[in-house]
């Protein structure tokens, strides 16, 4: 079976049944957990069930802040920068 079968038969696999990723990838013994889902995020059936971050954009932001009076202080500006393309 190519590499492209064996995508096509996993995500049918978990469009098919009531299955989890992590059961499709134990049932199959291919590919990885992350494989599986990073094949299910190119689906458009797939679309809108993408998990989201954990941890919020703005609270990501918050905790790359320099404390007043650190030494890291002077990398303030390139923070800025970075994060100003977001």
């Amino acid at each position: 079976m190519s590499g492209l079968e064996e995508r096509e038969r996993a995500v049918e696999l978990y469009f098919t049944t009531p299955m989890t990723t992590a059961q499709v990838v134990e049932h199959l013994g291919y590919p990885t957990r992350q494989c599986l889902e990073r094949w299910l995020a190119m689906d458009s059936r797939y679309a809108g069930h993408m998990a989201k971050p954990i941890i919020p954009l703005e609270t990501r932001r918050r905790a790359v802040e320099p404390v007043p009076g650190c030494v890291l202080a002077s990398w303030r500006p390139l923070c800025e920068r970075c994060f100003s393309a977001v």
